[in-house]
């Protein structure tokens, strides 16, 4: 049997014209992973730009390669990742997965959603048992490999500590270095992160901690109560999420400013199916994020 066959999918979308039931974008490359305010802004400004130009190729395209190509798409993703996509009453639900579903009903696609933990989503898709995984944060290695288009939304990536830790102060962020985070401050101590994830390139190869693989980020923030680990690094929306569930809201601090923030994408493999399909996921995210849709998603969910 397929590892995959073995989890839950669920379908969104739509047949094309029916109703309702993430290079590329190129308004990030792997070289924006973090960027200053103003940077965000001239990006921005450059996605909306290029989204105006591509919603011409899409109405023109879509119609050729979906009468070609399969009208169902199955797509892997990360299981139990809130608030991005979780179960609910056996409903998978989340900002990613509301993302998702309305680029597919712009495209008139039926998507099957297949969660996996973050590992066997990536050996599936690189496998070949689905069309694209999503919520990819960028590496030269995946922008060399895969068609990474998006980003279909961003991640805050911060560091958090228990509420008595004295060394918030010591980590906290210096606006005026042009650096940031000075990462040595973590000498000597283990890091909680997610076993698979990468996070900025800086943290990635530093040897100057070490990290204390988990499944999620819930489980991390267990470890990092029981002390198992000083400091735990993560998406702040998860881990804000994750704190409530396990009503510990009061006794960690999530350090604000972010370490960084890090564009999220779809990718799609580099072959003559994977291409047609990159370049349609592509030009309904760009419409998406100029409509202000995926600003819309974020904010319904407490996340704008």
């Amino acid at each position: 049997m397929s590892p995959l066959t073995k989890s839950a999918s669920r379908s969104t979308g739509s047949e094309a014209g029916g109703a309702g039931s993430p290079e590329n974008y190129h308004g990030f490359t792997e070289s924006s992973v973090a960027c200053s305010p103003g940077a965000q802004a001239r990006s921005r400004r450059h996605i909306l730009g290029l989204a105006a130009t591509s919603l011409l190729g899409l109405s023109l395209a879509a119609p050729a390669v979906l009468a070609a190509g399969s009208r169902q798409w199955t797509i892997l993703a990360m299981e139990h990742f809130p608030p991005y996509n979780y179960h609910l009453d056996q409903k998978l639900i989340g900002i990613d997965v509301d993302i998702i579903a309305e680029a597919a009903l712009l495209l008139g696609v039926r998507l099957t959603t297949i969660p996996l933990s973050w590992p066997r989503a990536i050996l599936g898709f690189e496998a070949g048992q689905a069309d694209a995984l999503y919520q990819v944060a960028p590496t030269p290695e995946r922008f060399e490999r895969w068609n990474m288009v998006g980003p279909m939304r961003r991640t805050q990536q911060a560091f958090a500590v228990r509420a008595e830790d004295p060394r918030q102060d010591a980590l906290a962020y210096d606006r005026r270095a042009a650096a940031g985070y000075d990462l040595r401050l973590l000498a000597g101590h283990r890091v909680g992160v997610v076993n698979g994830f990468t996070y900025t390139p800086e943290f990635d190869r530093s040897a100057a901690f070490t990290r204390e693989g988990s499944i999620d980020d819930l489980t991390s923030l267990r470890k990092l109560l029981l002390g198992r680990v000083s400091t735990v690094l993560g998406g702040s929306a998860n881990l804000r999420y994750a704190a409530r569930q396990l009503g510990v809201s009061e006794r960690i601090r999530i350090l604000r400013p972010a370490l960084a923030e890090v564009p999220r994408y779809v990718s799609f493999r580099r072959d003559a199916p994977g291409n047609a399909k990159a370049g349609l996921m592509g030009q309904a995210l760009a419409e998406m994020w100029l409509r202000g849709s995926i600003d819309r998603i974020l904010a319904a969910h407490g996340e704008g």
